[in-house]
């Protein structure tokens, strides 16, 4: 039978074991009820995602510091997708938001010692941010989310998708029709992310713009 406990973990590994560690003990039956330590049964990654609107031609995601493109539906998606969950920015992209982002826990990676913000956690390193993401925060820092939510979302910018994509487990994406030229551009993906579990062909009629949804997994 299952114990019904949970071990917990406290500590923080480098990015290339970073893990959480959910840890079920499987209870053998015995006099003092000790669990045997083999009696690991599961290790789980943490839920890193990945959300990004890009061109269909190269990937390019935004230019002089502002997105490529402004699709209502589009947006209404990124704000159901990331609702509750913390979110994870550059500076650059925070600047471009102008502002928090409502019920998430919006966390901010910069290299400025001297930046500051209301209303959102400053770190200096991604490793920093997933760390925080876990840890719950104090309300003044925590918009209607929740530190150590089920899920982690990446939202921009290039360096930060960069730096994320190898920790990724699920992404995403909107690619849209576009002969837009941008010069920040999200990373390849194609080769660790082969399996698709949603696709919707859309097309919006203010911009004329046809573009898809694309929700994928990783596979290597």
């Amino acid at each position: 039978m299952f114990c019904g406990e949970q071990a917990k973990w406290s500590g923080f590994a480098p990015l290339s074991v970073f893990r959480y560690l959910t840890i079920y003990v499987y209870c053998k039956s015995s006099a003092h009820g000790t669990p045997p330590r083999d009696m690991v049964k599961e290790m789980q990654r943490p839920k890193i995602g990945i959300v990004v609107a890009i061109t269909s031609k190269d990937a390019a995601i935004g230019k002089g510091g502002k997105l490529l493109f402004h699709i209502s539906d589009d947006l209404k998606r990124f704000k159901a997708i990331t609702k509750g969950h913390p979110v994870i920015m550059g500076r650059k992209t925070y600047e471009s938001i102008g502002r928090p982002l409502p019920e998430r826990t919006n966390i901010v990676i910069t290299r400025n010692p001297d930046f500051k913000a209301e209303g959102v956690t400053i770190v200096h390193s991604l490793e920093d941010a997933l760390k925080k993401a876990t840890t719950p925060l104090p309300p003044l820092l925590n918009q209607g989310g929740v530190g150590g939510g089920d899920e982690i979302f990446i939202i921009g910018g290039g360096e930060i998708y960069a730096q994320a994509l190898p920790l990724c487990e699920k992404m995403r994406l909107t690619i849209v029709e576009s002969d837009a030229e941008g010069d920040v551009f999200f990373p390849d993906w194609r080769a660790n992310f082969t399996h698709e579990t949603f696709r919707e062909e859309r097309f919006d009629k203010k911009t004329g713009l046809k573009y898809v949804w694309s929700d994928l997994e990783r596979t290597t």
